[in-house]
């Protein structure tokens, strides 16, 4: 393991890996093949689309537990495509 300086001056460890050594892993799925369960997700789209009323549709249905049965609930024309 190597050691580097980062900008405040702190030796941290950097850890080289080869990426064949890198194990797969299967990945869970709130919606598939859209947003997997657990991961960072970027939804874009220009103003107006309504990202926002989405986002917080979907957190109001997970909220209330009704995270496996959403795909219901989504515009036909976004799980679709």
């Amino acid at each position: 393991m190597k050691m580097i300086e980062n900008e405040m001056n702190v030796n941290v460890p950097l850890e080289i890996v080869k990426a064949s050594d890198i194990e797969p892993k299967e990945v869970k799925w709130l919606w598939y093949p859209y947003i997997p369960f657990g991961k960072v997700t970027l939804l874009q789209g220009d103003p107006g689309d309504g990202k926002s009323k989405f986002m917080l549709s979907l957190a109001a249905l997970l909220s209330k537990g009704e995270g496996q049965q959403t795909r219901k609930y989504l515009p036909k024309d976004i799980w679709c495509r």
